[in-house]
């Protein structure tokens, strides 16, 4: 059985582990140690206990909107563009 993953959003290591888990087959995996320290995303908990009390019977409304279907403006382009290569939110 083949596995494909792309590990660029950050759930992805999790569904990584658990099909790892599950299909019980030994995947090499190298990681950059630098994300040990990684807490876990906030995001992703949330829609964990947002799915717990909707299977509990709450009613849950889901106020978050994910990817905008509307394209990104060209003065949002050119500025992010522009300011790219910055990597620090204060100077």
């Amino acid at each position: 059985m083949a596995i494909a993953f792309s590990l660029s959003q950050p759930f992805s290591l999790v569904l990584f582990y658990q099909t790892y888990l599950m299909s019980r087959q030994k995947i090499p995996v190298s990681l950059n140690l630098s994300i040990r320290g990684l807490k876990p995303s906030a995001t992703l908990r949330i829609n964990e206990q947002s799915a717990e009390r909707i299977a509990a019977g709450q009613k849950v409304y889901r106020l978050g909107f994910g990817q905008s279907p509307f394209p990104v403006p060209p003065a949002v382009v050119d500025a992010l563009k522009a300011h790219a290569h910055e990597k620090d939110y204060l100077p």
